[in-house]
């Protein structure tokens, strides 16, 4: 008797210095996987979150860009440059937040890239028209004849 009861202890003794990496140990089965954290917690599924926030900020580039031509066609171009602007954004903040996945980070490149030249352009015709409306109006009036006067 003294020697199953030297295995039965020498058995117990084993299965508690494991190292269980912060589970809970307990002697009977049931018990231990109801109670371990490896059957109880969920693991979080980041990877999904971040290709869903770039193919989000993808859908979004693609609104930003097409939608508006189809705004404007039907007469509305404050609605469709606000959307544009919006949808931009969006994919900018979606395509951040998905910075690790590929297609992220490509749509954020690509839709900062579009923010740039656009804005760019944007200022370089807005020059463009404020020099030419100083020049209408700055121009000297054609000197009069004598006759005229």
């Amino acid at each position: 008797m003294d020697e199953a009861r030297r295995k039965h202890f020498s058995w117990r003794t084993r299965r508690c210095r494991k190292a269980w990496h912060g589970r809970i140990v307990t002697l009977d089965g049931i018990h231990f996987v109801s109670q371990s954290n490896h059957m109880t917690t969920s693991q979080p599924a980041t990877g999904n979150n971040k290709r869903m926030f770039a193919l989000l900020s993808l859908g979004l580039l693609l609104a930003a860009v097409l939608l508006p031509i189809v705004i404007a066609a039907f007469g509305r171009l404050e609605f469709a440059f606000s959307f544009g602007v919006v949808a931009g954004l969006l994919a900018i903040l979606f395509g951040a937040l998905a910075w690790s996945d590929r297609v992220g980070r490509t749509v954020t490149i690509a839709v900062l890239f579009i923010l740039v030249v656009g804005g760019g352009s944007y200022a370089i015709l807005l020059q463009k028209l404020k020099a030419e409306s100083q020049s209408a109006t700055v121009e000297p009036a054609p000197p009069m004849s004598a006759g005229q006067r």
